[in-house]
């Protein structure tokens, strides 16, 4: 999320736009205000740990005293708070960026915690989905407006010179339970029986 916040903000900024990234102060360090490839930065808080779970309300805040056209929610967590207490006292447009897939555990989805997801994503005037999933669950909560557009990938960067390999799979992503690595462990002796060559190799990091 933090590379799409980025590359979206820098190419609208090369196309004319005037852009303004609201976020979190880490530390205490970090200026205030800075600006980069024409984005202007400000970080809210005061560099200590309680600044995320102020940041919605901060956000909010500091967005009335900016003048600007329409706000841009990444994440259905902090700043989706944030942009549904921008919907609910202004009139102006808003759109939520859905990017993760931790959020479908089942024990976050009951009683007021499903009424509060639901806020987050029926309050925007549009909900932009990076995928068809993510899509799927924005709906089943409420949300009526949404668009799949899956993050895009600089092709410049990549060669594809590696030769094919047919007793090579890989598999690409951040080692976390929600991206389903585990079913394709568990598929792997299968794989094995039929191709007693192949092997599996997984590429990422995280908790798992």
């Amino acid at each position: 999320a933090e590379v799409f916040v980025e590359e979206i903000s820098r190419r609208l900024a090369e196309r004319g736009h005037d852009v303004t990234v609201l976020t979190a102060r880490l530390s205490r360090s970090l200026p205030l205000t800075e600006s980069m490839d024409g984005v202007r930065i400000v970080r809210i808080g005061f560099g200590i740990r309680i600044d995320k779970y102020l940041y919605p309300l901060w956000a909010f805040l500091k967005s009335l005293a900016i003048q600007h056209d329409i706000a841009y929610g990444v994440l259905e967590s902090y700043a989706g708070v944030a942009l549904a207490l921008y919907k609910l006292f202004t009139r102006r447009p808003a759109i939520l960026n859905l990017q993760s897939g931790t959020l479908d555990d089942w024990r976050r989805g009951r009683g007021l915690n499903l009424i509060f997801r639901r806020f987050i994503h029926t309050m925007p005037d549009k909900v932009h989905a990076i995928s068809r999933h993510l899509a799927s669950r924005a709906r089943w909560l409420g949300a009526k407006k949404v668009v799949v557009i899956p993050n895009g990938i600089d092709l410049k960067k990549f060669t594809m010179s590696a030769p094919r390999d047919p007793k090579k799979i890989v598999c690409v992503g951040r080692l976390y339970p929600v991206k389903g690595q585990q079913y394709l462990l568990e598929a792997m002796p299968d794989v094995q029986k039929r191709f007693p060559d192949v092997k599996l190799h997984l590429i990422g990091d995280g908790p798992d």
